[in-house]
C-alpha cells in the first residue's frame, strides 16, 4: 500500500480527520473527528450558517518534542510574482502544544499548536516540566534538542531542504493566481508539521502572520527582527544590492526568458522599422489577390 499510495504513512491506525473553518483564524473552531458519521454531522450543522470548511487528513505520526506535539511557523518575503522570486527567514518559531500527546483525546491542547489557542493553557498545570514554560523555542534551541536525540545534521540534511521543497512547489502551483503588481510585496508566515521519520508536511500558509504583540521572550526578540530584516530586503537593496538582507535567504529566484542573459548573450527581441503600407491597404491587396487565383463559384440550389 505503501508504495501505491506514498501518503499512507501519514495515516496512522486512527483515521483521524481535522476539521477548519474556512472563514476563521487563529485557531478558532477547529475540530478533530475520527469518524464520517462525525463529519458529516458538524458539516450538516453548520451548512444552514453558510459556513464552509476545509477538512484534511490529521497527521498521526508527528515529531514529537519530550512528548509534546510541536509545529514549525517559518516566515517567507514574495518580493516579485512575474518572475516569481522568493526569500526564506533563516530562523523559526517553534511551537509547543502544552499537553502530551496522545489520541485518546481531541482536546485543542494537545493537538493545536497555534499561540492564540496555547495562550489559554499557559498558567494551566504543565504535565511535562522538560517543555518550555512559554512553549516557544528559536531555531537554535531546537538544533540543541536535535543533537541531545543523535540528530545533529537533521536540521540541515532533511528538515530544511523539504521546508523549502514544500514552499517552492506550493507557489509555483498558484502562481497563475498571484497579482502582478509592481513595487509590492508580501510577508508570509508557513505552518510546518514535521513527522517522527523527519519528513516535513506544509499545514497552511498565512497572509498578515502574527508579528505584534510578542507572546514570549523568543517572539519579543524575533518579532522585531523579521520586520527589520523585511524593509533591509525591500528597501536597502532597491538602492544597492550588496546591502544586507538580515536573516532572509533568496532561495528561488524564477528565470525570465525575455529578460537579460536568458539566450547566453545579451538579445534583443525587438522589432524596429516602420509601416510601408497601412493596414487596410494591405487587407484589400491580399483580397484582390485571392480573387485573381480563386474562380468565382456559383451554387446552384438542388432540386428535390
Amino acid at each position: 500500500m505503501t508504495r501505491r499510495r506514498p501518503q499512507s504513512h501519514i495515516d496512522g491506525m486512527r483515521n483521524v480527520w481535522i476539521l477548519k473553518p474556512g472563514d476563521k483564524s487563529l485557531g478558532r473552531g477547529i475540530l478533530l473527528k475520527s469518524s464520517l458519521k462525525g463529519i458529516l454531522s458538524k458539516i450538516h450543522q453548520t451548512t444552514k450558517e453558510c459556513m464552509q470548511y476545509v477538512i484534511q487528513k490529521y497527521i498521526e505520526r508527528p515529531l514529537l518534542v519530550h512528548k509534546t506535539k510541536v509545529d514549525v511557523r517559518q516566515w517567507f518575503l514574495i518580493t516579485s510574482t512575474q518572475p516569481l522570486i522568493v526569500w526564506m527567514y533563516k530562523d523559526i518559531l517553534l511551537r509547543f502544544a502544552s499537553k502530551d500527546f496522545t489520541l485518546k483525546s481531541f482536546h485543542e491542547s494537545i493537538h493545536l499548536c497555534n499561540t492564540t489557542v496555547q495562550l489559554k493553557y499557559r498558567k494551566t498545570v504543565k504535565q511535562n516540566a522538560q517543555i518550555p514554560s512559554e512553549l516557544h523555542w528559536n531555531l537554535q534551541k531546537f538544533k540543541e534538542y536535535l543533537k541531545t536525540t543523535n540528530r545533529e545534521s537533521a536540521w540541515e540534511r532533511v528538515i530544511e531542504p523539504g521546508i523549502k521543497q514544500n514552499l517552492i512547489g506550493a507557489l509555483l502551483a498558484s502562481q497563475e493566481n498571484m497579482v502582478n503588481r509592481k513595487n509590492s510585496f508580501q510577508l508570509y508566515g508557513a505552518d510546518f508539521l514535521i513527522m517522527d521519520d523527519l519528513s516535513v508536511w506544509l499545514i497552511e500558509i498565512n497572509t498578515n502572520p502574527r508579528l505584534h504583540p510578542p507572546s514570549s521572550s523568543v517572539t519579543e526578540k524575533l518579532y522585531p527582527e523579521v520586520i527589520e530584516d523585511t524593509m533591509k530586503v525591500i528597501l536597502d537593496r532597491r538602492k544597492n544590492k550588496k546591502a544586507t538582507r538580515g536573516k532572509f535567504e533568496c532561495i528561488f529566484k524564477q528565470r525570465n526568458p525575455f529578460h537579460g542573459h536568458a539566450f547566453g548573450k545579451a538579445a534583443s527581441l525587438g522589432i524596429r522599422g516602420k509601416a510601408l503600407i497601412s493596414t487596410q491597404g494591405l487587407l484589400r491587396k491580399q483580397a484582390d489577390k485571392l480573387h485573381d487565383i480563386v474562380p468565382t463559384l456559383t451554387v446552384i440550389p438542388r432540386r428535390k
